[in-house]
């Protein structure tokens, strides 16, 4: 580990101790729980597949493997 991470580090923890180093903490927390609730929504939104019909089941079921 060098010398430079050592203080980065240092560095980043005394900056969350600040007032601005809180505020950026909060909003990030924020931008990640509206983008958790942005991908469940999408998620909720795909259509579940609809099964194939009988007369469809034999439509694609065998697959010709000759060359």
């Amino acid at each position: 580990m060098s010398i430079s991470s050592v203080s980065t580090a240092a560095a980043s923890a005394a900056r969350l101790d600040t007032l601005s180093g809180q505020a950026a903490l909060q909003t990030l927390r924020k931008a990640l729980d509206i983008q958790a609730a942005t991908a469940l929504q999408l998620l909720q939104s795909v259509p579940v597949p609809v099964p194939p019909s009988q007369a469809g089941q034999q439509l694609g079921g065998n697959v010709d493997t000759y060359a």
